[in-house]
């Protein structure tokens, strides 16, 4: 995996970026204005600017909000498992999860994959999502 700061992991968050705009752009007939991904050890998160299509800053403006968080979960979900694969493939690591939320005003939008730990073995529970407690908050 792509370590943050160095060249490679930067063409990788760039052609992350790219695959996400372009799934996106595929589904809605365009994409966000900006997008930026950020490689973590845990995570990859994409962060999206003005994504609202037409329609969609129309039902906004008519505080029609429920509708937009439909629609846009509801694409979300059909990009799910295609997104999910680039993200394998560009990272050479599984992802577990992914997550994704889109606020109004401001127009961005986060699209998150949780990554398995490279040499982890996957325990769910008590012992947190790497079997390493650091889901034990607070306790």
């Amino acid at each position: 995996m792509a370590e943050r700061g160095n060249e490679s992991g930067g063409r990788v968050a760039a052609a992350i970026s790219e695959s996400m705009v372009g799934m996106l752009r595929e589904s809605l007939g365009r994409g966000p204005a900006r997008a930026q991904t950020f490689i973590h050890d845990c995570g990859v998160f994409c962060l999206l600017e003005e994504t609202m299509t037409p329609v969609e800053r129309t039902l906004h403006d008519e505080s029609r909000d429920d509708t937009v968080a439909e629609i846009r979960d509801a694409l979300h979900q059909t990009m799910k498992e295609p997104a999910m694969a680039k993200v394998e493939e560009l990272t050479g690591r599984r992802v577990l999860a992914f997550l994704s939320d889109h606020h109004r005003s401001p127009d961005v939008g986060l699209l998150a994959f949780v990554l398995e730990r490279e040499g982890a073995q996957i325990i769910a529970g008590d012992e947190g999502l790497y079997g390493d407690g650091e889901a034990q908050l607070g306790a």
